[in-house]
């Protein structure tokens, strides 16, 4: 399955495409520098947050169901008000 991030920034964005199994060893460092991540599918956008294994299970959630590309947006996590 082709992953394809979009990282979300001020300055503008970013895209790149990878496979599942690079997926994990990409994020790791996002996840870490302070992103969240959401994931687009054919019924909308959801929020996954922070958490890798809930990114993991949604990724490997849509790949059950036979889809061969899977968008993921890099969200800057805000913090206060």
């Amino acid at each position: 399955m082709k992953v394809v991030i979009r990282k979300l920034g001020a300055s503008g964005d970013t895209c790149l495409t990878c496979t599942e199994q690079e997926l994990w060893d990409l994020l790791q460092p996002e996840l870490e520098d302070g992103y969240q991540v959401a994931i687009r599918t054919g019924e909308g956008t959801r929020l996954l947050g922070e958490d890798l294994e809930a990114v993991r299970d949604a990724v490997e959630e849509e790949s059950g169901k036979g889809v061969v590309e899977v968008e993921l947006l890099l969200v800057p996590r805000v913090t206060g008000g």
